[in-house]
């Protein structure tokens, strides 16, 4: 059960990793718009302001390759230590997500939803002795590949998630 959550916590942080680069992606792609000059502002000196709000439009589809690396290191201290253990663990994620934009619900005017869609996902663990429950942990991520997480942006500051299709 406790892996479970461990999932769905990952998959969450995954899918808000992904709304920030697509926000911040998307609106360093649309052109600024331009504020009018202050009264005692010379002209030419002013520089375009740039908005980081982004702009979705039903129909757009971004593909992100990602690569993730975790490493994790151990060291022994007290009266009992297990010299088989391993003392480092390295993970290296490997992922191709699609986010989709969807037209909002009629509940939520001037929303817009996301698709999510885990196309790729594989992983590879490397230690410095052997982890029997290495090929359970790559297996995990594997079985991301053709999962969607579904979420719903009400304002900047509202975000729902639904997994699912």
């Amino acid at each position: 059960m406790n892996d479970h959550r461990q999932k769905k916590r990952d998959m969450a942080a995954v899918c808000m990793i992904l709304l920030t680069i697509s926000f911040s992606a998307h609106a360093q792609n649309s052109a600024p718009r331009k504020s009018p000059p202050a009264p005692k502002q010379q002209k030419g000196a002013t520089s375009p302001r740039v908005s980081l709000t982004p702009r979705f439009v039903p129909g757009q589809t971004f593909r992100y390759e990602m690569e993730f690396e975790t490493t994790t290191d151990t060291s022994r201290s007290g009266l009992a230590s297990d010299p088989q253990g391993p003392s480092s663990v390295i993970v290296d994620w490997n992922a191709t997500v699609r986010i989709e934009v969807l037209p909002a619900d009629a509940d939520t005017p001037g929303g817009i939803r996301l698709r999510t869609t885990y196309e790729k996902s594989a992983a590879s663990i490397r230690s410095d002795s052997f982890d029997p429950s290495a090929s359970d942990t790559s297996q995990q991520y594997h079985s991301l590949e053709g999962k969607v997480v579904r979420c719903q942006i009400e304002s900047l500051l509202r975000v729902r998630i639904f997994p699912g299709n």
